[in-house]
């Protein structure tokens, strides 16, 4: 008697340990939590120093005046390459001065760029990028003045309503968490437009200069 009840408590025992491993095994017991999927979307929240200027064959020297750019980008995807939009609002200011005139442009947009990165040398800690596409932007608020033998008064000088900036830039983001990353890059940009409408002066003027842009990115 003695013997059997020791077998079956050995069987007993066995059977509830083998029921634990299975359990285990399926979840019931002690479930293994999966690792949460990598973001798709990721949001930076930036600001920008801005220095672009008028050029063109234009008889007006404009020189680059600084300025700034406020916004966030909007960035899909987790590969090498990934799509970045966003919404921006840009100052451009230019001046300019010699014997015959004085002048001073600001311009103000709003942008919604187009871009396309590839990003590389990338670890847990950082990621460096390039980025390249357009900027279509529209043109809300201008505050011109010119004064010269041949154009005066702010109606002097006056420009299209919209560009179409190529931009292109190399940056880097470095992780703070799983979450964030601040984010740094230097970038150029070319209007495509010719923004120029004046009435007294036909040549062809484009908005182009170079932004350096510090920013935080958030994963959603």
């Amino acid at each position: 008697m003695k013997y059997l009840l020791s077998v079956l408590f050995v069987f007993t025992a066995a059977q509830v340990h083998a029921q634990e491993a299975v359990n285990t095994t399926t979840g019931t017991v002690q479930a293994t939590p999966e690792a949460p999927a990598p973001s798709i979307v990721h949001i930076t929240p930036s600001i920008s120093y801005t220095t672009v200027t008028l050029r063109g064959d234009n008889s007006i020297p404009w020189t680059t005046d600084s300025g700034l750019s406020l916004g966030a980008f909007a960035e899909f995807g987790t590969g090498l390459t990934t799509f970045q939009t966003g919404l921006f609002y840009n100052d451009y200011n230019s001046t300019a001065g010699n014997a015959d005139i004085a002048a001073t442009a600001k311009l103000s947009y709003i942008s919604v760029p187009l871009l396309e990165k590839l990003n590389f040398l990338r670890n847990d800690k950082r990621t460096v990028y390039f980025k390249a596409g357009i900027a279509p932007e529209v043109l809300v608020a201008r505050n011109v003045s010119a004064f010269g033998p041949k154009i005066s008064g702010p109606e002097a000088i006056q420009f299209e309503k919209y560009d179409v900036p190529v931009v292109a830039g190399l940056g880097f983001t470095w992780n703070v968490s799983k979450e964030k990353a601040f984010t740094g890059e230097v970038s150029y940009m070319r209007g495509l437009t010719n923004v120029n409408k004046s009435p007294t002066d036909g040549a062809n003027i484009h908005n182009e200069g170079a932004m350096i842009t510090a920013g935080m990115t958030v994963a959603l």
